[in-house]
């Protein structure tokens, strides 16, 4: 879900700035079980957020 709301923000908006706030939403809270959610533990380095 996270990548398809990544990708239509990028289509109504290509001054979105939701990646970086998502990366910063999960930084701030490490406890965040990224795991459960379906990420992979290098989930950021994917071409697709880049």
């Amino acid at each position: 879900m996270l990548t398809v709301c990544y990708v239509w923000l990028g289509k109504v908006s290509s001054t979105t700035k939701w990646r970086e706030r998502l990366f910063n939403l999960f930084d701030e809270y490490s406890e965040i079980p990224l795991k459960e959610m379906g990420l992979p533990p290098d989930w950021r380095n994917h071409p697709l957020w880049k």
